[in-house]
């Protein structure tokens, strides 16, 4: 086999500018190619991860659906709640006289005697009451007639229940103004 001989330029290459240009520009062609393909695939990467967020933040909102489903009747019976107390304070402000006298009427009842039912219009409160003794229905009126506050007593209705061996009283209490 024949070796080469070596040769030896010492004379500057001839720089062809053209040739110059193409070469950097496939240089750089080649970058920019690789670039852009770098940014599509971490693209096509970060698609998978923003598809296991989206499943699981997707669990985690079905999750707290089902716990907020499962207090949904808790929450109702609370704001209830919350409404009626506020409804009281209100009224207790607005009205403590009236209070006093309900609470009054109330701690006049003696044993043997149920309410079943108060209520406050414009005229005066309204009662419905089970009584087991009319001993008891007489010493109930006498304390509502000796309270000060009322101006008269009225019984509407007086029903016998024998099954029960009770009397259904219905009666109206009329307040004395100011």
């Amino acid at each position: 086999m024949p070796k080469k001989p070596l040769s030896i330029n010492l004379a500057e290459p001839k720089i062809d500018l053209a040739e110059e240009i193409l070469d950097w520009s496939l240089k750089i062609g080649k970058i920019l190619i690789i670039l852009v393909e770098v940014v599509a695939l971490s693209a096509f990467l970060y698609r998978f991860v923003l598809d296991i967020q989206v499943g699981n933040l997707e669990s985690e909102i079905k999750l707290k659906q089902t716990v907020l489903y499962n207090f949904k009747d808790r929450e109702n019976t609370y704001r209830n709640l919350q409404d009626r107390l506020s409804l009281a304070t209100s009224l207790t402000k607005d009205n403590s006289k009236v209070f006093k006298i309900f609470n009054d009427i109330l701690n006049l009842v003696p044993q043997g005697i149920t309410v079943n039912n108060i209520s406050l219009d414009e005229s005066g409160i309204a009662m419905i009451i089970n009584v087991n003794s009319v001993s008891a229905l007489s010493s109930f009126t006498t304390g509502l007639k000796n309270y000060s506050n009322v101006q008269s007593i009225s019984v509407d209705k007086i029903e016998s229940k024998t099954a029960s061996s009770t009397l259904t009283v219905s009666m109206t209490i009329t307040l004395k103004k100011g």
